[in-house]
C-alpha cells in the first residue's frame, strides 16, 4: 500500500503543477485546511474569487486523479 500512497502523492503534486497559477495556490492552501475567506485574505481577494478558483482547482486535480483529463483552459 505504501508504494501506491506514494504514486498517488506524486500524481497529485503532477496535477497540482498543471493547474494555472491563478488557481494553484488557492487550491493548495485549501488543500492543507485554509478556510476561503482565510485564502482570500491571504492573496487580497474576494471570498467568493478565492471559493471559486480553489474549488475549480479541486475539480480539476479530482479528474486527474479519476484519470480525466479534463484540464480547463479559462481562469475564471
Amino acid at each position: 500500500h505504501a508504494a501506491e500512497r506514494s504514486q498517488q502523492a506524486a500524481t497529485l503534486r503532477a496535477a497540482i503543477g498543471r493547474l494555472t497559477p491563478r488557481r494553484r495556490v488557492p487550491t493548495q492552501l485549501l488543500l492543507q485546511g485554509f478556510t476561503t475567506q482565510e485564502i482570500a485574505t491571504l492573496l487580497t481577494t474576494t471570498e467568493p474569487t478565492a471559493r471559486n478558483l480553489a474549488y475549480r482547482g479541486v475539480e480539476e486535480l479530482r479528474a486527474v486523479m479519476a484519470g480525466r483529463d479534463e484540464t480547463e483552459t479559462t481562469d475564471d
